[in-house]
């Protein structure tokens, strides 16, 4: 099946639908974190006292990256096409609802996503846990042979395939490091014909 046959589009946000702005192991300094672990599993295992500490730092971080954020190259015209298409699509990310939507004003992506098509860690287990599409896919009433799970990270590809949908992969580099996860592969979103 090609990915113009797919009716249910969720997309990871940042790096995916933004351009990559986050320097990760910057912000793991800054937060005094393990350079081997991930940014929330870190957070996780330190004591509760610290972690509203940390996750607050990070929301910072996190909300200044939000205010200069900047949309892939055809994504406005990719999701002007899926719309007119009568697709449905959706936001599934690890930042904040309140981060989330500063970039969505940021970027113009509100003109495509209403509140209600946004999922983000405050709503749902982080990625890679699939919860996120169980819970757009119950929405949507949606088949999983019709769906796809959009992203440029390995846990956005185990999300969906977890959540047995199937997976494009974003690379604008055209290396795909995580290429055995994904059934598809996009290096630019302006190739995409829907």
């Amino acid at each position: 099946m090609s990915l113009k046959e797919k009716k249910f589009w969720i997309f990871d946000m940042d790096g995916t639908l933004t351009k990559s702005a986050h320097d990760f192991p910057k912000i793991k300094n800054e937060l005094s974190l393990p350079q081997e672990l991930d940014i929330l599993a870190g957070i996780k295992q330190l004591p509760a006292s610290v972690q509203k500490e940390k996750h607050k730092k990070l929301e910072e971080i996190e909300l200044e990256i939000a205010k200069i954020s900047v949309l892939n190259n055809g994504i406005p015209e990719l999701l002007e096409d899926l719309n007119s298409k009568g697709n449905k699509f959706a936001i599934l990310t690890r930042n904040t609802l309140k981060n989330t939507k500063e970039t969505i004003l940021a970027t113009g992506l509100n003109l495509f996503f209403p509140d209600e098509w946004i999922l983000t860690r405050d709503d749902c287990e982080p990625k890679p846990s699939p919860q996120g599409i169980y819970i757009l896919l119950a929405k949507w009433n949606a088949v999983p042979n019709l769906a796809v799970m959009v992203g440029d990270y390995i846990y956005d590809l185990e999300c969906g395939r977890d959540a047995n949908i199937a997976t494009a992969y974003f690379d604008p580099t055209s290396t795909f490091p995580y290429k055995h996860s994904a059934d598809y592969l996009i290096s630019d979103f302006r190739e995409i014909n829907i």
